[in-house]
């Protein structure tokens, strides 16, 4: 069974999970759309689009694919099928036809498509070296008995650091952040707090800005670290819950002396700075 046009009209998460079908086709406006100039926030609901419907069971088919641009934004998006003038155009099928026909474009978009990927990654582990070693040096002196604050000094100077926080073994946030001065930090947190409010961007994120408190026990990072302990983690990128911008959080567990559960020291990133 096959879904097609999902996406659109009547083709929806509700007929999704009342057939369970087999394929499901991406309309082809979700990937004219992921390929605008300008459209990351588009690319971002393809990819997620296409991990919730291999979660719930189908594999995917992606349609309308005619460009270059296209075919390497399905691949980034891991989807199972192509489909697309890009790859061939329809023929008729019969003795005559050549074996591989269509193959040849997929082989060369495949491997330039490993080649992108390969240098995006050397470019994220690049920028995220430094955090992360800066990282792990607060983490050994907040282990050490150093408070929060003066464990953090050196790297909430770092440029692109939105916050430290500590979690409790239940996923609680047992201290107030740590911000960067540029935010309004102060030794004072209630005037630090009363800076940062001052400086939102968009004042419709002012109620969410203090997350002292709060419980990320849901969040893969917290998870991730407490499964393997003084193991340093990096989250996906999402967007933060505290301001309109997409972030990485690292993350560390520890377990401190005659206490069975961990804390989790953690440290929200601005991802893919435009000037890194």
């Amino acid at each position: 069974m096959a879904l097609d046009d999902f996406g659109t009209g009547y083709s929806n998460f509700e007929r999704l999970l009342e057939l369970t079908p087999d394929l499901v086709k991406l309309d082809r406006s979700l990937i004219q759309r992921a390929v605008e100039e300008h459209a990351e926030g588009q690319r971002r609901i393809l990819n997620n689009l296409v991990a919730l419907i291999h979660e719930a069971g189908s594999l995917v088919v992606l349609e309308g694919v005619e460009t270059e641009h296209q075919a390497l934004t399905a691949l980034d998006a891991d989807v199972d099928f192509v489909q697309g003038f890009f790859f061939a155009r329809p023929t008729l099928v019969g003795p005559q036809s050549p074996p591989d026909l269509g193959l040849e474009p997929l082989r060369q978009i495949t491997e330039k498509f490993t080649e992108h990927a390969l240098e995006e990654l050397t470019q994220e582990r690049s920028f995220l070296r430094p955090y992360g070693q800066a990282f792990l040096r607060a983490a050994a002196r907040l282990e050490a008995g150093t408070g929060l604050h003066d464990s953090c000094a050196d790297l909430i100077k770092m440029p692109y650091v939105q916050r430290c926080y500590v979690l409790n073994g239940r996923g609680e946030q047992v201290d107030e952040h740590v911000l960067p001065k540029r935010c309004g930090y102060s030794a004072d947190p209630a005037t630090a707090r009363d800076r940062l409010f001052a400086q939102v961007p968009d004042q419709r994120y002012r109620p969410l800005i203090d997350t002292q408190g709060g419980n990320w026990l849901r969040r893969h990072y917290y998870r991730d670290a407490c499964m393997e302990l003084r193991r340093l983690k990096v989250s996906r990128p999402y967007r933060s819950s505290t301001g309109n911008h997409i972030c990485v959080t690292l993350s560390i567990a520890e377990t401190p002396p005659a206490e069975s559960s961990p804390y989790v020291l953690c440290c929200d990133l601005l991802w893919r700075p435009t000037d890194s």
